[in-house]
């Protein structure tokens, strides 16, 4: 594997627990918009109930707007077609309801996956990777111990299986759990993002992952440690002005937190 460097940006987004409810909301990643950012962040009281709000930075990363729009948790916020979504989901008594949401129009469009009633979506995790790939929307819904990938209509919901899945099998996701989307990189000529191994609820590391271009093969990286501490879970990544940026939620929790914004470097 190339050689990656990452190096800390700023930290923005600083939220803190002083009651059942978090003040602004958790794990607010960000794409870039015009001379700011836009995001999603999960407020609510970090149970079922949690709602996705919409939200603005200038940029400086000061927070500008924060507005409800659908039920649900823990976004990743991703391009497709130029325009700024968020993938989420969010627990219903049949199971995990998966959804993207249309940051510029609020619009929530219901993933509707081929083959599997809501019932058992619950197994196949909550850290599904978007990717866009010749004008069409991927989802990465595991790396290992097998690639299974899913093509989704954003105008229907619908989504058919095009690797992996076996509808009469369960989905197996290892330590090595998904994270960002996927973003092409001319380097490596492959997809790359960041992923997040869960020691325990209260350690989260993160590390690199690449996907090739015919969703065949992945490498999965060694854990990156930072200057960071307890949950480190990396939600978006993005290029702006031929750099490379992802963003990495920080979170002691039960309490405190915060977002931070590092920069990937590849060379050979």
């Amino acid at each position: 594997m190339n050689n990656i460097e990452i190096k800390h940006v700023v930290d923005f987004h600083k939220w803190t627990r002083p009651g059942p409810e978090v003040d602004i909301g958790i794990f607010a990643n960000i794409l870039p918009d015009g001379d700011g950012y836009i995001g999603a962040a999960r407020c609510g009281a970090m149970d079922i109930m949690d709602q996705i709000h919409i939200v603005t930075y200038d940029s400086e990363f000061n927070l500008l707007d924060s507005k409800k729009v659908t039920k649900g948790e823990d976004p990743r916020c991703f391009f497709f077609g130029g325009t700024p979504y968020a993938l989420t989901w969010s627990p219903e008594a049949t199971g995990l309801e998966y959804k993207v949401v249309n940051l510029k129009t609020r619009e929530v469009t219901n993933l509707l996956i081929d083959g599997v009633s809501r019932a058992p979506l619950s197994k196949f995790g909550k850290n599904w990777m978007p990717l866009e790939k010749d004008g069409q929307l991927y989802i990465i819904v595991s790396l290992e111990p097998k690639i299974c990938v899913l093509h989704c209509d954003l105008e229907t919901g619908n989504c058919q299986w095009v690797e992996g899945f076996e509808a009469d099998g369960d989905i197996q996701v290892t330590l090595s759990r998904g994270g960002t989307p996927f973003i092409y990189n001319e380097t490596l000529d492959r997809y790359i993002g960041f992923g997040h191994r869960s020691y325990s609820a209260y350690h989260h590391n993160i590390y690199f992952y690449t996907i090739s271009t015919d969703f065949k093969s992945v490498t999965i990286g060694e854990d990156i440690y930072t200057e960071k501490i307890n949950v480190q879970d990396p939600l978006s990544i993005f290029s702006k002005n031929d750099k490379i940026y992802f963003c990495v939620g920080n979170w002691n929790v039960p309490d405190d937190g915060e977002m931070n914004l590092y920069e990937l470097t590849i060379s050979n």
